[in-house]
């Protein structure tokens, strides 16, 4: 078995009818880097940042805000979750 992180929807885009794929797929990738982290030192640090995702249509006018630590993983946009995850063990579905 292996610890994974499980993505949950929050909200849709605000500039499109759905989920934000880019920035689940972004969540993803972090995801993978910090059970790698945690893999190597023990822990996974807490962690902050903005992104732009270059891949979505709408990426001019998004600015997310994404956090990471303590086994939780969050994207916002304007401080609205998006997108949140938390590490899990077992099988990634």
């Amino acid at each position: 078995m292996t610890r994974h992180f499980h993505i949950t929807p929050c909200r849709d885009c605000r500039l499109r009818a759905g989920p934000c794929m880019e920035g689940y797929m972004f969540l993803e990738r972090l995801g993978a880097s910090m059970t790698l982290v945690e893999k190597v030192t023990g822990d996974i640090p807490d962690m902050h940042g903005e992104v732009v995702l270059d891949q979505c249509p709408h990426a001019r006018d998004c600015l997310l805000q994404w956090r990471a630590g303590q086994g939780r993983m969050e994207l916002c946009h304007a401080q609205t979750p998006l997108l949140q995850a938390h590490l899990t063990t077992g099988y990634p579905t």
